[in-house]
């Protein structure tokens, strides 16, 4: 019978005992990618993530987080302050040597995480990678094949631009394991590495590409010096695939001679982004034909960034003097404009010198009083107010 007193014993002190047992920790990789990518503390991550090195059997995670803090205690002066900067240097270049696919791969989606001030590190460790290793920018190229990286296409081709390397992603456009938005996208950033010497390739491609990408290389071929595309371009702003009209419209900025007809025609495109690069050609080329749209654009397109370049644009037109009253039709319009934003804009073009000197050179419609009363008596959003008194004391002062 004595047992069963016993076994209640042993019950009680293991009962009394559970609190007393240590719970399992984070473990240094938990601590040092913490530290690294939680805070940006450098050093206390190094330091967790060697002891993680050392003991996990699977090491890509920890020998990509090290070769991230390497590059960010140096980039920062972490390592000057710790007196370690040539030991960190070994480290980071000895890694660099040796960092593989797999890692890479790791460091990718790193990247797409977008850690704010480690991303600047991320990228120059695959630009510095690419430059000792060539071939490992094709691992970048094939990032884009994957849904996975969807999201890290901006940085991406930033990586891609500053490596400047025109020739494999021209090779890409050949792999049909790779969309056509992607390949568009690779065809704007040849454009971007603006390499001539790509020119025979990219010609070879145009020939076997689908008619969006060839449009698309068509653009860039005229950009890298083929000029006699010119008429090709032309006639695709009237293309039904609005893919092929942005392709276009893109290269009416690029043009040596201003293609005001089908400007204009662009400038009323269903599609924004042809609208927007119509606008950008109209900076360069401006024409007293485009004001009116680009007014109508101004308070009513539904593209937000088609309504922001038209500031750009109306201002060179009025400093061309092919847009005389625009400050009386702005300051009417003020007070039609429901859209704080839109009176933003309205007050941002205002504001330019150009501008102000219409608004002080017609006395006879008082514009200087009119926006004073709108500021006393219409107005009621602060930021406007904010902007527009700025407006008032710049015409008050000059």
């Amino acid at each position: 019978m004595t047992k069963y007193p016993l076994a209640v014993c042993v019950l009680i002190l293991l009962i009394l005992n559970t609190g007393c047992i240590d719970k399992p920790g984070p473990t240094p990789y938990e601590l040092g990618r913490d530290k690294l990518l939680g805070s940006a503390l450098t050093i206390e991550a190094i330091e967790h993530l060697k002891k993680s090195e050392e003991r996990q059997r699977r090491k890509v995670g920890p020998r990509g987080l090290l070769l991230i803090a390497y590059y960010s205690a140096l980039s920062t002066g972490d390592a000057g302050t710790q007196g370690k900067s040539a030991e960190f240097r070994g480290e980071k270049e000895r890694r660099l040597n040796e960092l593989n696919k797999e890692e890479m791969a790791f460091l990718l989606d790193i990247l797409g995480e977008r850690h704010g001030v480690l991303q600047k590190d991320l990228f120059q460790i695959f630009i510095d990678k690419i430059a000792k290793d060539p071939d490992k920018i094709q691992i970048v190229i094939d990032a884009y094949s994957s849904e996975r990286h969807d999201k890290t296409h901006p940085e991406l081709n930033q990586i891609l631009k500053e490596v400047g390397r025109a020739e494999p992603i021209a090779d890409a456009l050949g792999n049909s394991k790779f969309s056509e938005n992607v390949k568009l996208n690779f065809v704007r950033l040849i454009g971007e590495v603006n390499d001539p010497n790509i020119i025979p390739k990219l010609e070879t491609q145009k020939q076997k590409s689908s008619e969006t990408v060839a449009a698309a290389i068509i653009s860039v071929l005229y950009q890298l010096g083929k000029k006699e595309y010119k008429p090709d371009i032309l006639v695709k702003l009237n293309s039904s695939n609005p893919a092929i009209r942005v392709s276009a419209a893109r290269t009416l900025s690029l043009f040596d001679e201003p293609a005001t007809k089908e400007t204009l025609a662009s400038l009323k495109d269903t599609t924004g982004q042809v609208r927007i690069h119509a606008i950008e050609a109209l900076v360069k080329f401006p024409t007293k034909d485009a004001v009116n749209t680009l007014l109508d654009i101004l308070y009513n397109d539904a593209d937000e960034n088609a309504k922001q370049l038209t500031i750009d644009a109306l201002v060179v037109h009025a400093e061309s003097g092919l847009a005389k009253g625009l400050a009386k039709t702005l300051i009417g319009q003020l007070y039609q404009t429901e859209i704080p934003k839109d009176r933003l804009r309205i007050i941002a073009i205002l504001r330019t010198e150009r501008l102000r000197r219409q608004i002080k050179a017609n006395p006879y419609d008082n514009l200087e009083f009119q926006l004073s009363e709108f500021f006393q008596k219409k107005e009621d959003n602060d930021m406007v107010k904010s902007y527009l008194s700025q407006l008032l004391n710049d015409l008050e002062s000059s």
